[in-house]
């Protein structure tokens, strides 16, 4: 990971041993918070959580770039930092694909178990992850998609004991988001990158971190479309209104301040002719 440099990737300073053989990582200091501890401080917007997204999809990006798989993406290793930055934190389980040469049943079977015992959270472990198949970078894919959906619903697809979880991964879908939110919060296009992002054949998801970015920024930008659309027809509409009443409330007191109406006089009879011999 040293040798990857990303505006959101943690920067690693320095590694190596101790004197007493411990192993030692230096990052960068951070100042801020974790998206978990913004999730349970307060819910984030529709906007604010593709932005973060989209973050992660850039920093995934460039880690898959290097070869890498992190394995462990949630938003306890989200962080938002005080400038405005998200940074992808801890490559502590982060492993290289397992390619053909790594593909053997007994290595497969030793990265499940290792990875039961130590890496990988239940909430965001996709399927082949969970049962110890092959990983790719549409691995971390799916975690993000679970990540996206705990930030616009409130809570992960999947909730219940590790066990539980795990078993849901395999076999279950996410409800849709549809019925865990507002439906006029969530543009459909948005709702149907989430959904995209945690297929269960790893065929069916994005093809790469960059892809899933594009997705992402074209709901956001159709959203801002729609929004801007609003805001002028609200805008128009106050403005007709307040045109309006000003000309209601000038009419009545131009009203006001006219004089009565008085009657017109009787207008005199005509002359009659005189009359001509």
């Amino acid at each position: 990971m040293a040798a990857v440099s990303h505006p959101n990737l943690v920067q690693i300073l320095d590694f190596g041993k101790a004197l007493d053989g411990r192993v030692f990582l230096a990052m960068e200091l951070l100042a801020g918070e974790t998206l978990h501890a913004r999730l349970r401080r307060a819910p984030v917007t529709v906007a604010d959580a593709t932005r973060f997204a989209m973050s992660v999809c850039a920093a995934l990006e460039a880690t898959h770039r290097a070869g890498l798989v992190h394995r462990d993406v949630k938003p306890q290793n989200v962080m938002l930092t005080r400038s405005g930055r998200v940074k992808l934190l801890d490559f502590g389980v982060a492993t290289a694909p397992l390619g053909a040469a790594d593909a053997s049943p007994a290595r497969v079977k030793e990265r499940s178990l290792r990875g039961f015992a130590l890496f990988g959270t239940p909430d965001y472990m996709a399927p082949e992850q969970v049962a110890g198949g092959a990983i790719d970078r549409r691995t971390d894919i799916y975690a993000l998609g679970c990540v996206l959906y705990e930030m616009l619903v409130g809570a992960p697809p999947f909730e219940g004991s590790s066990w539980v979880v795990l078993g849901k991964q395999l076999r279950e879908t996410p409800e849709p988001l549809r019925k865990r939110t507002r439906s006029g919060l969530v543009p459909r296009g948005l709702k149907q990158a989430v959904m995209r992002a945690m297929s269960k054949d790893p065929r069916r998801r994005f093809a790469s971190a960059a892809v899933m970015y594009a997705a992402l920024e074209e709901s956001l930008r159709s959203s801002e479309r729609r929004q801007t659309r609003a805001r002028r027809l609200v805008t128009a509409a106050l403005v007709g209104l307040a045109a309006c009443v000003a000309a209601a409330a000038s009419s009545r007191w131009t009203g006001r301040l006219l004089p009565p109406e008085v009657e017109p006089a009787a207008a005199p009879a005509p002359a009659r002719p005189s009359q001509v011999r």
